[in-house]
């Protein structure tokens, strides 16, 4: 995972990113509060940070309500450019609005959960080779392997993001780094450094 602490700017990916890799941390959404992750720091500041984004977006502050896509607008009409541009077939002729907004939102909440959890096992796959601190011989050549198969993965990841992305800001909204830390108290620390010194 790529930590944003040097980014200028921030995306709804980086929003995407963030949770996911919480997740993979604690799996248990009930768990997500500043008491629960108060003793362990890495999880902490990534907390802070990933509320600092909900806010940002406009997004009520559950977890668990996100993963199941409930925070998704229900209105197609703000959908509509990024439908076009993904090249999503037009509506149905002969359904009304309201049942046009029902099946969207639908469609929308489904899509949004199955490619979060689809990201969520991308990033424990990710996460793997980085897990072993050392080894040789044949446990060596299966992480330069295993690495380098994630490399290739990494480099697709905006295929599944990108979707993400575009169901939480079809806008395509990004924020200043500043203006997350002034406005949303964004934590603009060095996560590489709190991990290290949580070792």
């Amino acid at each position: 995972m790529t930590d944003t602490s040097h980014s200028t700017s921030m995306s709804a990916v980086d929003l995407v990113r963030q949770f996911v890799q919480l997740r993979d941390y604690a799996p248990d959404l009930e768990s997500w509060s500043e008491e629960g992750f108060a003793a362990n720091p890495p999880r902490l500041y990534r907390l802070r940070r990933l509320r600092a984004l909900f806010a940002a977006y406009g997004i009520d502050w559950d977890p668990a309500g996100f993963a199941k896509g409930a925070s998704l607008e229900s209105s197609n009409e703000r959908y509509a450019d990024v439908t076009r541009q993904m090249g999503l077939p037009p509506a149905r002729v002969g359904l009304t609005p309201d049942s046009l907004n029902a099946r969207g939102i639908c469609e929308r909440q489904l899509s949004f959960r199955t490619l979060l959890d689809y990201r969520g096992h991308i990033e424990k796959v990710l996460a793997h080779p980085k897990r072993i601190l050392a080894a040789s011989g044949w446990i060596a050549h299966a992480c330069c392997q295993m690495q380098e198969l994630n490399r290739v993965i990494a480099e697709h990841l905006p295929l599944v993001e990108d979707v993400l992305a575009a169901l939480i800001s079809p806008e395509g909204r990004q924020f200043e780094l500043t203006e997350l830390v002034r406005d949303y108290g964004y934590p603009d620390v060095d996560l590489n450094e709190i991990d290290h010194d949580w070792i």
